[in-house]
């Protein structure tokens, strides 16, 4: 059967006219008559107006050539294998699904495919057919129609049979290449040929009884024509009985074609339907043969044949624009009308149901299309409708409306229709203007699943109610076509059904559905289904021969990450129900590889990578590349199988006994080719098979079992592991972008950086560079015997496990860095980061040891490590100059700052302070972010920031333990301020000038102590400093025999004082206020100045010292001398007090401008507790410490005894008020001390 589409209005079909074609149902449960009846005889109800011609006469009965020809093409096709036995030997599967597969059946003949590629199927019209009765194919255009057997293939390209179509006489223009003949293959029995009907869309019928003449032109044919107005056309044609068919038109009319024999001559008798009077008519009888029919009904959309033979009566129904008829029609010409129902209004309700708003559509905004019907066995209709019900925001953009469809299921009830189901398919698409591409429809499976074919794809959906099977296969070439469809003969049984679809580019496909599996699958998820799209696209759309296209929705329902990762390791453990067995180990790998990137490809076509999170991206990544480097180790085994000796003696390959080590630990090691089973199922455990390597190589490398083995074990083992990590390090370099890997995210745990590989990695590096040392020293003679483990190998080999080592750390930093923060990850992360920065290191010298300073150079480049670059830098200095000026100005201060740190360790500050003047901002960087004010000052006296030199010398001065490098100091700072100033005469200048004399001042005080105690040295001058202080104390500090811890400390601060050293500030006031002090009794006033200026002494410390002081004044002067006034005026008494220490001290103060609260009265001087003497001398003995507190104690309870005995507070205020006067009136006191 083959028809044309029917229009959708009769105004508007008759200004375009549509291919609509209609669908003859075909199914087992249905099948068309066993073929071989006799031809029928002529009926007497011919019209008149119904001529009939002949434009050649019928092929004679004899055989003739043309017979001949054709006989031998169908032997050789009956050779031909069949469809189970093609799938058997390979059939090009195109989709495949438990319940649904796709495969390629034949090719066009030549003639076909040659018509095809000289035409533009946009605007050329071509359609066609496989007949189930024949298995012959047809495809007709507007002028020729092409007949093959299509059910027999052969080696070659079917025999063709061409046909002439009828002329196409239209009025004034009409659209003719929208409208293109109506054909069908007529069947006979299965020893003849079968022959071939057309007929016109204006009505002309051809009719060859025999296929046969098309081999030479087909110019001998019968001819009649159907009795259609002028602007009415032929619409469909259905064969309703072998020798009857049914002839649809745009006016809605119905015309019956029966092939008989007249004269023993085969012709086409035409005669419209008429409808015959019936109690169950539900409209008034008439004569259906006028264009006003079309008035009530509009066109015929389709016809479906019902149960039954024209011998009984046989129900056919009519699918019009606007109802639905049921006909009785029998073999004597008898028609009529059982039912006829406008189903519009049920339709649109039933589809309201389906909608999200249904209370928004109206019957008139679906604008609703009929498409299709088909009926059932148990009388159930099936009609397939179109739609615009709801309005897809994407065809706003498009400026075209997107139709949506669906299959309504109806059935009689109370003598009417009424719909039970709708089922929405698939598919959606705006309207195709393409001629001949309205859908069609057919049934199989008992009418429980659908077969719908559109233009640009096909859909399989499931009617019956608890299987939700449904699927859509869309053509990729949006200039290819799907032309028809059918049933070969015997492409049903109970359990699967089979449909050819005939494609412009790629010929005949079978669609084979397995029922039972549809009819028990269960609701998809929304994440299976995603998998069952992508695995179709990775094993199947791949092919640039696959036709269709497979592609992800826009929106996307479901978990594509989970999806895309199940199918990732099923095809990495080798699960994919998908997979072609193949004894090809190698092809077998490089497949998976292949799929596993086509996966990733088709995520990123569809513009889905980014529903990926970077986790599931990298797990991806990471199945993948494990695959791929499980090929190339595949590929290296088979290149270079190097056997080792076992301890046995036997010989023995490595890879192979650790894969046997692991299946052993898996069970799977009895028997039969384990290696290959491993790199077919256990890839994905790849990390477990470095771990086997790992203690092979740890047992031959002990001491214990370490033999000659070991100089061949070692190399090998490096061999593998490094291909594995080589090729895992490519791949992840190639297809970093392609997975779209965030390098900033967080790491999943890659195989290559598990702790287990860590340690594998060094003992290889260790004992690579243990046997290079060996080879060296010429201590192993084992070693010279063996070509392949020669120094060039091992130094190679030794490179290339340096650059796995660093990079395993970094993996298993990457992934340690994004753990969540727990105690045991941080302290592994921790302990990791301590072990690769000790690694990094040793693994650099072990290079540069065995002549391969470039790669050290290169992977300290490559990781940034910018110590072991300085290192390398110093350690080359005289060769790799410009590397390093390089290495500065490319990375600035990160290398910069670690080759400074580096020159000032080694002692090279020449070379540090020689750098060019362009690196004197890193220099200065490096000054400012490093404390190193010794090298620094002299930097900024080079660069003339004399400011600066002044700044860092004075800070670094006061922390400087040596008196005279103190000194220097801060002469230079000095220098170096003056030399920054403009002019030295402001007061200003003077002020800040003045602020440096301070500490040179502390120096001087220093200089004039040590000149002192020198001067009382004697001939002791020479003696150590210890020596030195021991004269000393004995020689000026004589009132300390009975305060023996003063008396040490004195001669402790004396010993620093002969050494060189800076003392500090309570250190220098106590050797000034602890001497004899018989001719310096201003020391007492140095002190004070002394404390003073000690800005950084905590204060308790500085009230102490400052108690200290004055405790010391008191008791330094004779008050038994006081005691006695008697004849001594107020002038000599004055006198004397003016000659005391107090009242030097105090006119001092007053003279200095000291503080009033550093004038201290004899009543407030109370001792340093315990914690305040052991928080100053911290490095003293808690004894030492109490004997100074014992000692102080002494001092207070002097000047306690002194108030109490000889009125000191008295004289204290006497001498205050003195001073006063003194100060007041203009008079200097004497300065003369008193004796005592």
């Amino acid at each position: 059967m083959f028809s044309s589409p029917a229009p959708n209005r009769r105004g508007a079909r008759a200004a375009q006219p549509s291919s609509r074609q209609g669908t003859p149902r075909v199914s087992p449960q249905n099948p068309h008559p066993r073929l071989g009846h006799a031809l029928p005889q002529a009926n007497s109800r011919i019209p008149a107006s119904a001529s009939v011609r002949y434009g050649a006469a019928p092929p004679p009965p004899m055989r003739s050539l043309v017979d001949a020809v054709r006989d031998q093409e169908m032997d050789v096709d009956n050779q031909a294998p069949t469809v189970e036995q093609s799938e058997m030997l390979g059939t090009d599967v195109l989709a495949h699904r438990p319940e649904l597969s796709v495969s390629f059946f034949a090719s066009l003949p030549l003639e076909v495919q040659q018509a095809l590629r000289s035409t533009d199927l946009a605007t050329d019209a071509y359609s066609g057919t496989v007949d189930s009765a024949t298995g012959f194919g047809l495809i007709i255009s507007l002028s020729t129609c092409f007949v093959w057997n299509c059910a027999k293939r052969g080696l070659g390209s079917s025999t063709c049979y061409i046909f002439p179509a009828p002329d196409f006489r239209h009025a004034d223009g009409a659209p003719t290449h929208l409208i293109i003949p109506v054909a069908s293959i007529v069947p006979y029995s299965s020893s003849r040929e079968p022959g071939l009907i057309v007929c016109s869309a204006t009505g002309e019928v051809r009719f060859w009884d025999s296929i046969a003449p098309g081999l030479a032109g087909a110019e001998k044919y019968h001819t009649t024509r159907l009795p259609v107005s002028a602007d009415e056309y032929v619409t469909a044609l259905y064969r309703c009985e072998p020798f009857t068919y049914i002839a649809t038109t745009t006016f809605g009319r119905l015309f019956r074609l029966t092939i008989t024999t007249v004269s023993g001559k085969s012709q086409v008798i035409a005669a419209p339907f008429t409808r015959s009077q019936s109690v169950f008519s539900r409209v008034t009888s008439t004569f259906f043969s006028s264009a006003s029919a079309s008035v009530e009904t509009g066109a015929v959309a389709a016809v479906a044949i019902g149960q039954g033979s024209l011998r009984d009566g046989r129900d056919i129904w009519v699918l019009t624009e606007r109802l639905l008829q049921k006909w009785r029609i029998s073999g004597d010409s008898w028609e009529q009308v059982l039912l006829e129902q406008d189903i519009r209004p049920l339709v649109c309700q039933a589809l309201a149901a389906n909608l999200a708003h249904p209370e928004t559509m109206s019957t008139s905004a679906f604008e609703l299309e009929f498409l299709a019907v088909e009926s059932t066995r148990t009388q159930e209709l099936i009609i397939l409708v179109s739609y615009s019900g709801e309005l897809d925001p994407s065809s706003l953009t498009s400026g075209q409306f997107v139709r949506s469809y669906a299959i309504i299921c109806m059935a009689a009830a109370a003598g009417s229709l009424e719909a039970r189901e709708v089922h929405i398919l698939p598919y959606r698409k705006a309207r195709d203007t393409r001629p001949a591409s309205d859908p069609r429809m057919i049934l199989v499976g008992e009418g429980v699943v659908a077969f719908v074919q559109f233009s640009d794809a096909a859909s399989v959906i499931s009617l019956a109610d608890d299987s939700p099977f449904r699927e859509t296969l869309v053509l990729k070439d949006p200039w290819d076509r799907m032309l028809g469809f059918g049933q070969l003969p015997h492409q049903e049984r109970n359990d699967t059904a089979e449909i050819t679809v005939t494609t412009a580019s790629r010929g005949l496909l079978t669609f084979r559905m397995d029922l039972a599996k549809i009819h028990g699958s269960h609701p998809d998820t929304p994440t299976n289904h995603l998998k069952a799209t992508m695995e179709q696209a990775i094993f199947f759309g791949a092919s640039l021969e696959n036709p269709f296209l497979f592609r992800l929705e826009p929106r996307l329902e479901g978990n594509l990450g989970a999806a895309a990762e199940r199918i990732s390791q099923e095809i990495l453990s080798s699960r994919c129900e998908f997979m072609r067995a193949t004894l090809d180990l190698r092809a077998q790998l490089t497949d998976r590889c292949t799929r596993l990137r086509s996966l990733i490809g088709f995520i990123n076509e569809n513009g889905a990578l980014g529903q990926l999170s970077q986790t599931s991206r990298q797990r991806l990544a990471h199945d993948a590349e494990k695959l791929f480097a499980a090929n190339n180790l595949w590929a290296y085994h088979n290149k270079y199988p190097v056997d080792v000796l076992s301890q046995r003696g036997q010989s023995r390959n490595l890879l192979v006994a650790a894969i046997e080590r692991y299946m052993h630990k898996t069970g799977e090691a009895i028997g039969g080719d384990f290696v290959r089973l491993f790199f077919k199922t256990k890839i994905n455990d790849i990390g477990a098979l470095c771990e086997e390597i790992y203690q092979i190589v740890q047992g031959a490398s002990s001491p214990y079992e370490q033999s000659q083995d070991w100089t061949i074990i070692v190399p090998e083992a490096s061999r593998i592991v490094l291909n594995l990590y080589e090729s895992a390090l490519h791949h992840r370099a190639e297809t970093s972008a392609l997975y779209g890997i965030d390098t900033k995210a967080p790491f999943i745990e890659r195989w290559s950086g598990l702790p287990v590989q860590l340690d594998m990695l060094q003992l290889l590096f260790d004992s690579t560079s243990h046997l290079l040392q060996e080879a060296s020293q010429n201590a192993n003679p084992v070693y010279d015997q063996r070509d392949r483990n020669t120094a060039a190998q091992l130094k190679l080999q030794l490179q290339e496990l340096a650059a796995i080592v660093f990079s395993s750390f970094r993996d298993r930093l990457s992934y340690l860095t994004n753990l969540p923060a727990e105690e045991g990850n941080e302290r592994e992360m921790v302990a990791l980061q301590d072990r690769f920065a000790n690694t990094r290191p040793q693994v650099a010298r072990a290079l540069v040891k065995y002549d391969s300073a470039e790669k050290a150079f290169q992977l300290a480049e490559e990781y940034r490590d910018f110590r072991i670059l300085a290192e390398l830098s110093n350690e080359f200095s005289e060769s790799s100059g410009h590397r390093t000026a390089r290495y500065i100005e490319l990375y600035r201060e990160d290398f910069a700052y670690e080759l400074y740190q580096r020159y000032i360790e080694k002692g090279k500050l020449r070379i540090l302070l020689e750098q060019d003047e362009k690196y004197n901002e890193l220099l200065d960087g490096f000054f400012r972010n490093n404390s190193y004010p010794r090298i620094e000052w002299i930097h900024d006296i080079a660069t003339s920031k004399y400011h600066e030199a002044g700044r860092v010398l004075l800070g670094e001065a006061q922390n400087e333990p040596k008196l005279a490098s103190k000194h220097i100091m801060l002469s230079i700072a000095k220098l170096a301020v003056v030399a920054t100033l403009p002019n030295l005469d402001t007061d200003d200048a003077q002020e800040y000038l003045g602020t440096l004399d301070e500490p040179l001042d502390f120096i001087s005080v220093h200089e004039t102590l040590l000149a002192e105690f020198t001067g009382a040295l004697g001939l002791n001058a020479r003696s150590t400093p210890e020596g030195q202080a021991e004269v000393v104390t004995s020689t000026v500090a004589l009132h300390l025999s009975d305060r023996p811890a003063l008396q040490a400390l004195f001669k402790r601060l004396a010993k620093a004082l002969f050494q060189g050293k800076a003392l500090q500030e309570e250190d220098l006031v106590d050797l000034l206020t602890l001497k004899d002090n018989k001719n310096s009794a201003g020391d007492f006033h140095t002190a004070l100045g002394v404390l003073l200026r000690a800005n950084n002494l905590p204060e308790a410390r500085h009230q102490t010292a400052l108690r200290n002081i004055w405790e010391r004044v008191y008791t330094h002067d004779n008050w038994d001398r006081l005691r006695s006034t008697s004849n001594l005026t107020d002038e000599n008494l004055n006198d004397l007090l003016r000659q005391t220490t107090l009242y030097a001290t105090i006119q001092l103060c007053h003279q200095a401008d000291h503080p009033d609260a550093y004038i201290l009265p004899p009543t407030v001087l109370p001792a340093p507790s315990n914690a305040e003497i052991a928080a100053r001398f911290s490095d003293l003995a808690a004894a030492q410490v109490e004997g100074l507190e014992v000692d102080y104690q002494l001092g207070r309870q002097r000047v306690k005894a002194l108030v109490r005995e000889r009125d000191l507070d008295k004289w204290f205020e006497r001498v205050v008020m003195l001073e006063q006067a003194d100060r007041s009136s203009g008079s200097v006191g004497d300065d003369t001390e008193s004796d005592h």
